[in-house]
This record gives structure tokens, sequence and C-alpha cells, in this order.
């Protein structure tokens, strides 16, 4: 039975900066983290969720607010899910950081979850980078002029790194987002890193022999 818990949020990567290898470094400044919950026996929160309605590219995305009924001076926080997973999974995750203040926002990415499942037909082609851009795009319209930290598991800690750095917006062809400036942290949960190779290959500095040994 688990009592107690501490949570360490990864501080603001460089903006500018690629998803690469040299990322997986950023990992050892877990103990250097800008957002904690001080220990304490877990308690279910007594906040109700509330669903969102909110569309990205015309598609329907389910999404989850949980506002504390206590507010405090903390940054909201984005919740994203693993591949095959949905918001229902952060569940405990929501109870516990509502009751220690925050805003907590999750969304079901799309084509997982509850969300909308369109295909090549609709014009859509699944990847890092679209759901980045998904996340990115919530942010801006339901997340305004707050401070935020994005937490994903797996596949969904890859989103919010590229989500955060930037990285999307060369391949969806968008401007940097603007709430960059407003990011606080990131907090990564079993890293899909594998997931991420086919996006390295594509750096400039590999030759064609690298390339295809990493792909």
């Amino acid at each position: 039975c688990l009592h107690q818990y501490h949570l360490f949020f990864l501080p603001n990567p460089n903006i500018t900066m690629r998803v690469h290898f040299s990322h997986l470094f950023l990992l050892i400044y877990c103990s250097l983290y800008v957002l904690s919950v001080d220990s304490y026996a877990i308690q279910p929160s007594s906040a109700a969720a509330k669903t969102l309605d909110w569309k990205y590219q015309g598609h329907d995305v389910y999404s989850e607010v949980t506002i504390p009924k206590q507010k405090r001076n903390k940054p909201a926080v984005l919740l994203i899910h693993g591949f095959g997973c949905s918001t229902t999974y952060w569940r405990e995750t929501t109870s516990v950081l509502t009751s220690a203040g925050h805003e907590v926002y999750a969304l079901d990415l799309l084509g997982q979850g509850q969300s909308a499942k369109p295909g090549r037909a609709d014009g859509i082609e699944y990847s890092i980078s679209l759901w980045a851009a998904q996340c990115s795009v919530y942010i801006t319209e339901n997340m305004k002029n707050r401070d935020v930290v994005l937490m994903g598991n797996s596949l969904g800690s890859l989103v919010a790194l590229s989500a955060v750095t930037g990285d999307f917006t060369a391949e969806v062809q968008a401007p940097p987002p603007a709430w960059q400036t407003r990011c606080k942290g990131i907090c990564m949960f079993n890293c899909g890193v594998g997931l991420n190779s086919s996006g390295i290959s594509k750096e400039p500095q590999w030759n064609p022999l690298q390339r295809f040994l990493i792909e």
C-alpha cells in the first residue's frame, strides 16, 4: 500500500533544441525540480472532473479538467497518456495533484481513448509531431495565461518533450508555441525512447550508412 510519495519535475529544457539522443541526459536533472509536492498520505480528492468540449483540426478530442477546491499558486498540469491508453489511467494521479492544489488537464490523443479516430482519408498521419501539435494547441486554447507542467507516460513522454521543445513545428509547419515561456517543467515516466528512432535518423549530421543503421 502506497502511503507517501514525492513528485519531481524536470526543469524547462532549452526551448530551441531539437529532440535527439542528447535529450536523454536531461533526465539527470530530475533532482533539480521546479515543482514538488510535499510528502503526505494520499487522500482521495473531492474535486470532480468536468469534460471539456474541444476539437483539433475539426476532430472531437475527449478532455477532462479538474479544478481543486482550494486553489494555490501552482502550475496547471497537462497529463498525456501512453500508446493505446486514455485519460482513465490518470485518475489517481489527478486526485493527488488536485489535492495538492494543482489544476489538472488531461486529454485523449487523436486515434486513442474517447477521442475521434480519423485516418489517412481524413488527412491525418499519426506521429509524435501530430500529437505534440495537438497538445500545444490545447494548451494555447484551454490553459491561457497559466504556468504549465507537462506530464507524460511512455509515448506521452515523447509527445510532451516534442511539444515543450517545439520540435514538432518543423514537421507540421507551425510556429513555435507562445506558451513555452510559461512552461515550468516536464515530467516523463517510462519514456518510450525507441519510438523516437525514426525522427533521430532525420538529423542532418548522419551519413547514409548511419541513417540506415538507426532506422
